[in-house]
């Protein structure tokens, strides 16, 4: 009956809140922003969405191996916030975003926010209990007890290069499909 704020310790619930609340005030001001021609209200904070929910997907795919429980989480949750939430944003986004929005800086800065999140695990796990379920680290390949801190921040080093090639993937199809979507080409 009572809350579980320590939920909130974890990058999959907060992307996934990140995503909720964006989306919550897109949809209020879509009616406004459509009228104006502008069908994106703040591009580089759905970006930053985008890219966090992406991390989400692919960090619990790739290396959580469906080994990994949320405390009494449910199999429907956890395939929920990890599986449909990630598709249907990143489907938006292709589908029905405008095109040319991002930029070239863009994923530079949409991996700040994985980055601010592993500080905060790292210097949490080392303030009393620490934030992990069965460990002071919320997840695995964080857990500087069990791997070492420089395989730890080796991983997290591979991490954030791959997420920023990823981004980098979504800017070139960003404009790509700009390109594609001129008079004669695609219909809109």
């Amino acid at each position: 009956g009572q809350p579980n704020w320590s939920v909130l310790n974890y990058f999959t619930i907060l992307s996934n809140l990140l995503c909720f609340v964006y989306f919550v005030i897109d949809i209020g001001l879509l009616t406004k922003n459509y009228a104006k021609g502008n069908t994106t209200w703040h591009p580089a904070l759905k970006g930053i969405s985008m890219m966090s929910i992406t991390v989400t997907m692919l960090v619990f795919h790739f290396m959580l191996d469906f080994n990994f429980s949320m405390g009494s989480a449910f199999g429907t949750s956890i395939f929920t916030t990890h599986y449909v939430v990630p598709i249907m944003v990143i489907l938006d986004w292709l589908l029905w975003e405008q095109k040319g929005n991002m930029k070239v800086t863009s994923p530079l800065l949409w991996a700040i926010a994985p980055l601010v999140y592993f500080a905060y695990a790292m210097i949490a796990a080392q303030l009393g209990d620490g934030i992990g379920h069965n460990s002071r680290y919320p997840y695995p390949f964080m857990d500087v007890d069990a791997i070492g801190l420089g395989k730890v921040l080796f991983t997290v080093l591979i991490m954030v290069t791959v997420f920023i090639a990823l981004g980098y993937l979504y800017v070139l199809a960003d404009h790509l499909l700009k390109k594609l979507r001129k008079p004669g080409l695609i219909a809109d």
